[in-house]
Parts: structure tokens; sequence; C-alpha cells
């Protein structure tokens, strides 16, 4: 609720060999520090950002096949409408 959140939401993911942090979510800014070499990134600190339009490509990929018929989309209607229930809940908004 609060007007000019967007720079302040995060999503952090602490772990044994490293910490991800998603700071801002958009756009997206991921700051990566690792214990040891994983994968390209060597040991250390690192910073990568991204357009934001490519975090969504494989869901609109996933939509054309559902809206050509080719195969359902991944979360149900009823899915959908629970988590959105479960949010309104959990924020007292229900």
């Amino acid at each position: 609720m609060q007007p000019s959140a967007g720079p302040y939401r995060a999503l952090e993911i602490l772990g044994t060999l490293g910490t991800a942090t998603l700071r801002p979510i958009e756009p997206p800014t991921l700051a990566l520090e690792l214990v040891r070499a994983a994968g390209s990134y060597p040991a250390g600190m690192h910073h990568d950002s991204w357009p934001t339009w490519e975090r969504f490509v494989g869901d609109f990929v996933e939509l054309a096949a559902a809206v050509r018929g080719e195969k359902p989309l991944s979360v149900t209607l009823d899915q959908e409408i629970e988590i959105h229930e479960t949010l309104l809940r959990a924020s007292g908004m229900a």
C-alpha cells in the first residue's frame, strides 16, 4: 500500500555458498555474492541487470501456446483464484 514501494521491494535468498538479492524487482537488478565459483560466475560479488521484458518471454510463449490450443496453462483457474484469495486473507483485505 506504500505509494513508492517499488525501489524497496526485494527478494533475498541466503545459502551456504552465497547470497542472491534481487533489488529492486522492477527493473530487476541482481546482486550475487558467491563463496566459490558457480556456473559462469567466479567467487565474489557480482551485479547483473537485464531488461524487464526479457523476464516475461516464457510467460508469453506459454500463453500463445494455450491460446492456440497446443497445451493448457501451467496454473489452473482454480489455483489462480486460490492464490488471490489467500493473498487477500493474509493481508487482512478479505
